[in-house]
């Protein structure tokens, strides 16, 4: 029948030879696969601590002192001034 032409024969759900339907379908899983990696990142981007590490400051005070740049008062009385900062 000429209503029907389509749905049962002819190209099909992966036509122009396959490749078009191949290619929308690894699209779709990429973003799938993508989202869900965004998604988990977003949640436990949520529920970790905030800034728990030392600032950069401080740790480049530190390796200052090592190096014998600074002397224990100056890197004290630097360290107190960016903590209270």
């Amino acid at each position: 029948m000429w209503f029907c032409h389509g749905f049962g024969y002819g190209a099909g759900l992966f036509g122009f030879g396959g490749w078009v339907g191949w290619l929308a379908m690894f699209i779709q899983w990429v973003l799938i696969i993508g989202g869900i990696y965004l998604l988990v990142r977003l949640i436990s981007g949520l529920f970790l601590p905030k800034d728990k590490g030392e600032s950069r400051a401080i740790s480049i005070l530190k390796e200052q002192f090592a190096r014998g740049e600074i002397t224990q008062e100056e890197f004290n009385e630097r360290k107190r001034v960016l903590e209270n900062n």
